[in-house]
């Protein structure tokens, strides 16, 4: 969600700085600018601390080599 409004944002900043600095486009440009730096200095440390995370696997062997995939021995697949 946040990405996307960031992607606007960049596409807007984009689009001001290549128009006069002047009336209504160097206010757009100074909302857009701030927002710009309030993504990374405010809502993604933010975001760091409320989302959850994925817990880390016990081991990296035991997903790659589960009985349930079947494991690799002498070029064949043992699927007992």
């Amino acid at each position: 969600q946040f990405y996307w409004i960031l992607v606007l944002d960049v596409l807007v900043l984009g689009y001001m700085g290549a128009l006069p600095p002047e009336g209504i486009y160097l206010l757009i440009a100074r909302i857009a600018t701030a927002y710009y730096f309030i993504h990374f200095l405010v809502i993604l440390p933010v975001l760091g601390f409320k989302e959850k995370t994925m817990p880390l696997p016990l081991s990296i062997s035991e997903p790659v080599l589960s009985e349930t995939h079947g494991v690799v021995k002498n070029n064949k697949m043992n699927t007992e």
